[in-house]
This record gives C-alpha cells, sequence and structure tokens, in this order.
C-alpha cells in the first residue's frame, strides 16, 4: 500500500532571508482547542526580531502573522480565528489554510493517469476542487519543533479519496 507523506516546513520569514540581522527563531507550543472527540490541536508561534508567525496543526492553519510595514508600524496581516471552534465552525472560506491534494479544480471529478481512470469526490459544481471532500485543511497534522521552526506532517494514505 502506498502512501503520500507530506511536511511542511514553517521558519520565521526574516529568518531565512538575513538571520545574521534577524537572529534565531524562538518556538513555543501551546494548546489551541479540542476537538469534538476530546483530541488536541496545539498552536506553535515562531517569533523572531521581524515576525510573529502563528500556525496551529489543524489544518497546517496560518492563524497570524504579525509584521511590520515600512513605517515599523506593526499588524496582523492574516485572516484568521482566535480559537480552533472558529475553524470548525467555518466550513466555506478555508482560511490560512494548506491548499491540498491540488490547486484548482479537476473537471468532473474524473482523471487518467497511466491508462486507469480515477473518480473523486464532486464539490464543486460538476467539479472536484482542491483535494475534495475532506481536504488536507480538516486533518490534525503532527508537529515537530526543528531549528528556527516546525515541521508540520500528514500522511494520506493510497486511494484517500479516489487518490
Amino acid at each position: 500500500m502506498k502512501s503520500l507523506q507530506l511536511s511542511l516546513l514553517l521558519l520565521a520569514g526574516a529568518l531565512s532571508v538575513a538571520p545574521q540581522i534577524y537572529g534565531q527563531t524562538n518556538v513555543t507550543k501551546a494548546p489551541f482547542g479540542k476537538f469534538p472527540d476530546g483530541s488536541l490541536a496545539e498552536i506553535y508561534t515562531l517569533t523572531d526580531a521581524a515576525l510573529q508567525i502563528r500556525v496551529t496543526t489543524y489544518g497546517a492553519h496560518i492563524v497570524s502573522v504579525d509584521a511590520p510595514d515600512k513605517s515599523g508600524n506593526r499588524a496582523d496581516v492574516v485572516l484568521g480565528y482566535d480559537t480552533l471552534s472558529g475553524y470548525l465552525a467555518d466550513t466555506s472560506t478555508h482560511m490560512g489554510a494548506v491548499v491540498g491534494r491540488y490547486g484548482n479544480r479537476i473537471a468532473k471529478g474524473a482523471f487518467t493517469l497511466d491508462g486507469q481512470q480515477y473518480h473523486l469526490p464532486i464539490n464543486n459544481g460538476p467539479n472536484s476542487l482542491h483535494g475534495g471532500t475532506k481536504g488536507f485543511d480538516i486533518h490534525n497534522w503532527t508537529a515537530k519543533e526543528i531549528p528556527d521552526g516546525v515541521e508540520l506532517t500528514l500522511v494520506s494514505p493510497d486511494g484517500d479519496q479516489g487518490f
């Protein structure tokens, strides 16, 4: 059985551009909320001298990016929710989510690969959009702290939603 393992590395942006100026990234972890089954989503905060990025294990959603403008005034430049319940209640906007399994539409929810036709869930008129009805944005990813960041991982088993 084949599976697809996806990993998303998130590093504070300024650090990757000029670590000698911005210094190391501080990474902290906290609870973000509980799912109906009682399992826990976590939130990671990555902070360096220029940016603060918050990402949750739920859907690998970017919750916030606090960044300065050219005058040094700081603001959150990402739309997101402060709690897991906000994301669970919103089933239409997918704010800050990872697009997956693919970006865009697959016409009529079908494609042919190596002579074999595959059928996918339809969730956008007659098409399959961004990975179907159970996209990567509604799974709780596994997180691991790495130097200056966090690595989020999700395994999608072979055949998951037709893929």
